[in-house]
Protein backbone atom coordinates (compact mmCIF):
# COMPACT_ATOMS: atom_id res chain seq x y z
CA UNK A 1 0.00 0.00 0.00
CA UNK A 2 1.24 2.99 -0.72
CA UNK A 3 1.41 6.53 0.90
CA UNK A 4 -1.50 8.05 -0.76
CA UNK A 5 -3.70 4.90 0.19
CA UNK A 6 -2.44 4.79 4.04
CA UNK A 7 -3.61 8.80 4.16
CA UNK A 8 -6.59 8.02 2.38
CA UNK A 9 -7.34 5.30 4.73
CA UNK A 10 -6.33 7.10 7.93
CA UNK A 11 -8.70 9.99 6.70
CA UNK A 12 -11.78 7.63 6.25
CA UNK A 13 -10.55 5.76 9.11
CA UNK A 14 -10.87 9.10 11.60
CA UNK A 15 -13.85 10.72 9.38
CA UNK A 16 -15.93 7.16 10.89
CA UNK A 17 -14.40 7.41 14.10
CA UNK A 18 -15.70 10.98 14.37
CA UNK A 19 -18.96 9.72 12.83
CA UNK A 20 -19.19 7.28 15.30
CA UNK A 21 -17.54 9.79 18.40
CA UNK A 22 -20.20 12.17 17.43
CA UNK A 23 -22.90 9.82 16.95
CA UNK A 24 -22.26 8.19 20.56
CA UNK A 25 -22.08 11.59 22.17
CA UNK A 26 -25.24 12.51 20.58
CA UNK A 27 -26.97 8.60 21.31
CA UNK A 28 -25.89 8.96 25.06
CA UNK A 29 -26.62 12.92 25.15
CA UNK A 30 -30.22 12.04 24.34
CA UNK A 31 -30.46 8.72 26.67
CA UNK A 32 -29.21 11.26 29.55
CA UNK A 33 -31.93 13.94 28.64
CA UNK A 34 -34.49 11.17 28.60
CA UNK A 35 -33.02 9.92 31.79
CA UNK A 36 -33.65 13.51 33.64
CA UNK A 37 -37.05 14.31 32.48
CA UNK A 38 -38.65 11.07 33.05
CA UNK A 39 -36.52 11.87 36.73
CA UNK A 40 -37.99 15.13 37.03
CA UNK A 41 -41.15 14.18 35.51
CA UNK A 42 -41.32 11.52 38.28
CA UNK A 43 -40.00 13.94 40.36
CA UNK A 44 -42.52 16.80 39.46
CA UNK A 45 -45.63 13.88 39.90
CA UNK A 46 -44.29 12.60 42.71
CA UNK A 47 -44.82 16.46 44.18
CA UNK A 48 -47.79 17.55 42.71
CA UNK A 49 -49.39 14.25 44.46
CA UNK A 50 -47.50 15.13 47.83
CA UNK A 51 -49.08 18.95 47.42
CA UNK A 52 -52.57 17.31 46.44
CA UNK A 53 -52.72 15.13 49.23
CA UNK A 54 -51.26 17.91 51.55
CA UNK A 55 -54.49 20.52 50.21
CA UNK A 56 -56.85 17.49 50.57
CA UNK A 57 -55.68 16.74 54.41
CA UNK A 58 -55.74 20.77 55.22
CA UNK A 59 -58.93 20.98 53.12
CA UNK A 60 -60.34 18.74 55.45
CA UNK A 61 -59.08 20.60 58.59
CA UNK A 62 -60.36 23.45 57.44
CA UNK A 63 -63.71 21.81 56.71
CA UNK A 64 -63.76 20.06 60.31
CA UNK A 65 -62.67 23.47 61.42
CA UNK A 66 -65.35 25.56 59.71
CA UNK A 67 -67.78 22.80 61.01
CA UNK A 68 -67.01 23.48 64.48
CA UNK A 69 -66.85 27.11 64.12
CA UNK A 70 -70.62 27.32 62.76
CA UNK A 71 -71.67 24.94 65.46
CA UNK A 72 -70.03 27.25 67.70
CA UNK A 73 -71.66 29.93 66.39
CA UNK A 74 -74.92 28.54 65.91
CA UNK A 75 -74.37 27.74 69.67
CA UNK A 76 -73.67 31.05 70.77
CA UNK A 77 -76.64 32.94 68.77
CA UNK A 78 -79.25 30.24 70.10
CA UNK A 79 -77.61 31.31 73.50
CA UNK A 80 -77.68 34.87 72.70
CA UNK A 81 -80.70 34.74 71.44
CA UNK A 82 -82.54 32.59 74.74
CA UNK A 83 -81.06 35.55 76.98
CA UNK A 84 -82.29 37.87 74.33
CA UNK A 85 -85.62 36.69 74.79
CA UNK A 86 -85.87 35.19 78.71
CA UNK A 87 -84.16 39.16 79.25
CA UNK A 88 -87.00 40.83 77.06
CA UNK A 89 -89.62 38.74 79.37
CA UNK A 90 -88.34 40.20 82.86
CA UNK A 91 -87.71 43.74 81.51
CA UNK A 92 -90.97 43.23 80.65
CA UNK A 93 -92.75 42.35 83.48
CA UNK A 94 -89.99 44.55 85.34
CA UNK A 95 -91.91 47.79 83.24
CA UNK A 96 -95.46 46.18 84.29
CA UNK A 97 -93.88 45.87 88.44
CA UNK A 98 -92.45 48.99 89.10
CA UNK A 99 -95.15 50.85 88.27
CA UNK A 100 -97.80 49.45 89.69
CA UNK A 101 -95.32 49.38 93.08
CA UNK A 102 -94.67 52.72 92.87
CA UNK A 103 -98.61 53.82 92.12
CA UNK A 104 -99.69 51.57 95.69
CA UNK A 105 -96.70 52.81 97.86
CA UNK A 106 -97.79 56.71 97.04
CA UNK A 107 -101.53 55.66 97.30
CA UNK A 108 -100.47 55.27 100.93
CA UNK A 109 -97.67 57.43 101.82
CA UNK A 110 -100.71 60.06 100.22
CA UNK A 111 -103.43 58.91 102.24
CA UNK A 112 -100.98 58.93 104.90
CA UNK A 113 -100.03 62.54 104.75
CA UNK A 114 -103.79 63.72 104.74
CA UNK A 115 -105.20 61.48 107.26
CA UNK A 116 -105.97 64.38 109.67
CA UNK A 117 -106.98 66.65 106.96
CA UNK A 118 -109.52 63.63 105.27
CA UNK A 119 -110.91 63.36 108.76
CA UNK A 120 -111.63 66.35 109.55
CA UNK A 121 -115.59 67.73 107.87
CA UNK A 122 -117.02 71.40 109.02
CA UNK A 123 -119.28 71.43 111.10
CA UNK A 124 -122.50 72.15 108.13
CA UNK A 125 -121.96 68.45 107.25
CA UNK A 126 -121.37 66.45 110.37
CA UNK A 127 -124.62 67.98 111.93
CA UNK A 128 -126.48 66.07 109.33
CA UNK A 129 -125.77 62.19 109.07
CA UNK A 130 -127.11 62.37 105.72
CA UNK A 131 -124.36 64.92 104.64
CA UNK A 132 -122.26 63.21 106.09
CA UNK A 133 -122.53 59.59 104.65
CA UNK A 134 -123.37 61.29 101.75
CA UNK A 135 -119.79 63.20 101.41
CA UNK A 136 -118.16 59.74 102.47
CA UNK A 137 -119.39 58.49 99.57
CA UNK A 138 -118.30 60.53 96.97
CA UNK A 139 -114.71 60.54 98.52
CA UNK A 140 -114.87 56.82 97.65
CA UNK A 141 -114.66 55.63 101.22
CA UNK A 142 -115.67 52.07 101.75
CA UNK A 143 -118.76 51.40 103.64
CA UNK A 144 -119.21 48.04 105.35
CA UNK A 145 -122.13 47.71 108.08
CA UNK A 146 -119.64 47.91 110.64
CA UNK A 147 -118.58 51.36 110.35
CA UNK A 148 -122.51 52.48 109.45
CA UNK A 149 -123.41 50.96 112.58
CA UNK A 150 -120.07 53.05 114.23
CA UNK A 151 -121.54 56.18 113.03
CA UNK A 152 -125.06 55.57 113.98
CA UNK A 153 -123.96 54.68 117.37
CA UNK A 154 -121.70 58.32 117.41
CA UNK A 155 -124.45 60.17 116.29
CA UNK A 156 -127.58 58.12 118.40
CA UNK A 157 -124.74 59.05 122.23
CA UNK A 158 -123.21 62.07 121.41
CA UNK A 159 -124.74 64.13 118.53
CA UNK A 160 -125.93 66.55 121.32
CA UNK A 161 -122.78 66.18 123.88
CA UNK A 162 -119.50 68.32 123.76
CA UNK A 163 -117.58 65.71 122.40
CA UNK A 164 -119.19 64.75 119.44
CA UNK A 165 -117.09 66.40 116.72
CA UNK A 166 -113.70 64.52 118.81
CA UNK A 167 -115.18 61.36 119.00
CA UNK A 168 -116.72 61.74 114.95
CA UNK A 169 -113.31 62.57 114.13
CA UNK A 170 -111.67 59.71 116.29
CA UNK A 171 -114.08 57.41 114.24
CA UNK A 172 -113.51 58.28 111.19
CA UNK A 173 -109.58 58.56 111.40
CA UNK A 174 -109.45 55.08 112.45
CA UNK A 175 -111.72 54.06 109.57
CA UNK A 176 -109.65 55.66 107.85
CA UNK A 177 -106.53 54.13 108.55
CA UNK A 178 -107.98 50.56 108.78
CA UNK A 179 -108.70 51.32 104.91
CA UNK A 180 -104.87 52.02 104.98
CA UNK A 181 -103.86 49.18 106.56
CA UNK A 182 -105.82 47.23 103.90
CA UNK A 183 -103.83 49.11 101.33
CA UNK A 184 -100.90 48.23 102.45
CA UNK A 185 -101.44 44.84 103.53
CA UNK A 186 -101.94 44.59 99.12
CA UNK A 187 -98.78 46.54 98.91
CA UNK A 188 -96.63 43.58 101.01
CA UNK A 189 -98.09 41.55 99.06
CA UNK A 190 -97.43 42.61 95.93
CA UNK A 191 -94.23 43.58 96.57
CA UNK A 192 -93.31 39.98 97.98
CA UNK A 193 -94.96 38.13 95.28
CA UNK A 194 -92.66 40.66 92.80
CA UNK A 195 -89.50 41.14 94.41
CA UNK A 196 -87.55 38.76 91.78
CA UNK A 197 -87.97 41.38 89.40
CA UNK A 198 -86.83 44.42 91.82
CA UNK A 199 -83.26 45.06 91.06
CA UNK A 200 -81.32 45.05 94.82
CA UNK A 201 -81.60 48.92 94.91
CA UNK A 202 -84.71 49.44 94.20
CA UNK A 203 -86.20 46.57 96.69
CA UNK A 204 -83.70 48.02 99.36
CA UNK A 205 -84.78 51.15 99.47
CA UNK A 206 -89.03 50.16 98.36
CA UNK A 207 -88.24 48.05 101.86
CA UNK A 208 -87.65 51.19 103.65
CA UNK A 209 -90.47 53.00 102.71
CA UNK A 210 -92.98 50.30 103.29
CA UNK A 211 -92.16 49.84 106.55
CA UNK A 212 -91.92 52.59 107.50
CA UNK A 213 -95.15 53.75 106.36
CA UNK A 214 -96.12 50.15 108.23
CA UNK A 215 -94.64 52.18 111.17
CA UNK A 216 -97.26 55.37 110.47
CA UNK A 217 -99.81 53.15 109.90
CA UNK A 218 -99.51 51.06 113.34
CA UNK A 219 -96.16 50.44 115.52
CA UNK A 220 -96.78 47.27 115.41
CA UNK A 221 -96.03 46.05 111.66
CA UNK A 222 -92.23 47.42 112.44
CA UNK A 223 -91.82 46.91 115.97
CA UNK A 224 -87.95 47.24 115.44
CA UNK A 225 -88.60 50.82 114.59
CA UNK A 226 -90.97 51.03 118.06
CA UNK A 227 -89.60 53.50 120.50
CA UNK A 228 -86.83 54.44 118.24
CA UNK A 229 -88.20 57.31 116.21
CA UNK A 230 -89.68 60.06 116.23
CA UNK A 231 -92.86 60.05 113.82
CA UNK A 232 -92.58 63.59 112.60
CA UNK A 233 -88.61 62.69 111.37
CA UNK A 234 -89.98 59.06 110.09
CA UNK A 235 -92.80 61.37 108.03
CA UNK A 236 -90.06 64.04 106.50
CA UNK A 237 -87.39 61.03 105.67
CA UNK A 238 -90.20 59.17 104.07
CA UNK A 239 -91.26 62.20 101.73
CA UNK A 240 -87.40 62.52 101.15
CA UNK A 241 -87.17 58.83 100.20
CA UNK A 242 -89.80 59.26 97.79
CA UNK A 243 -88.30 61.98 95.84
CA UNK A 244 -85.32 59.54 95.39
CA UNK A 245 -87.16 56.58 95.32
CA UNK A 246 -89.02 57.96 91.86
CA UNK A 247 -85.62 58.97 90.15
CA UNK A 248 -84.28 55.49 90.96
CA UNK A 249 -87.24 53.82 89.44
CA UNK A 250 -87.26 56.25 86.53
CA UNK A 251 -83.75 55.56 85.62
CA UNK A 252 -83.79 51.96 85.58
CA UNK A 253 -86.97 51.67 83.83
CA UNK A 254 -84.93 54.28 80.78
CA UNK A 255 -81.64 52.53 81.01
CA UNK A 256 -82.26 48.82 81.56
CA UNK A 257 -80.19 46.54 84.13
CA UNK A 258 -78.33 44.09 80.78
CA UNK A 259 -76.01 42.66 83.76
CA UNK A 260 -78.00 39.64 83.44
CA UNK A 261 -77.17 39.08 79.90
CA UNK A 262 -73.39 38.87 80.78
CA UNK A 263 -73.81 36.91 84.34
CA UNK A 264 -76.81 34.24 83.65
CA UNK A 265 -75.09 31.23 82.25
Amino acid sequence: MDLQETLTTIATSGVVTGFLVFGARTWFKAGLDSHYKKKLQAITHDYDKKIRDLNHHYDEKLAKFNEQITIQSDHRKADFDRKIHDFTLYSTKRHEVYPELFKQMYKIHYELTNLETKSFFPKSIVNSKDKLILCLKEMGVTFNERFILQIDEVYAKHQNSGTFYVVLQVLLKEHFNSEIARLFNDLENFYRGNLLYLSDKVADEADRLIYGMGYLIAPTIAPHLMGKVDENLLRQEIDDRFIGFKEILKKELTVGDYSNLNNNP
